[in-house]
């Protein structure tokens, strides 16, 4: 299962980031298990300058897929996506 956190992203545009995620995987084969965590309430990410810096964080089990998710969202979305492999996920 994919999972794409929204970190640091003005509050009031998570709404239109999440719909934007989920347009663009729409046609993916994996599109109905992917979930979109958002993050940018708590989460405060600025540099050394103060400027803001949010960006996406793509968790999944497969590398590839998320690899694949994170070329994908950081090209359309023109933001900082990290990817993580997971070590394993457990369904419940």
């Amino acid at each position: 299962m994919p999972n794409i956190e929204i970190h640091g992203v003005i509050t009031g545009r998570e709404t239109s980031l999440r719909a934007q995620i989920f347009e663009l995987l729409k046609d993916e084969p994996f599109a109905t298990d992917v979930v979109v965590s958002v993050e940018c309430t708590a989460t405060i990410t600025e540099d050394s300058s103060r400027e803001k810096k949010p960006f996406l964080r793509v968790f999944d089990s497969d590398g590839g897929r998320a690899y694949k998710i994170g070329a994908l969202l950081s090209g359309a979305l023109r933001m900082d996506v990290e990817t993580m492999q997971l070590r394993s996920f457990h369904h419940a």
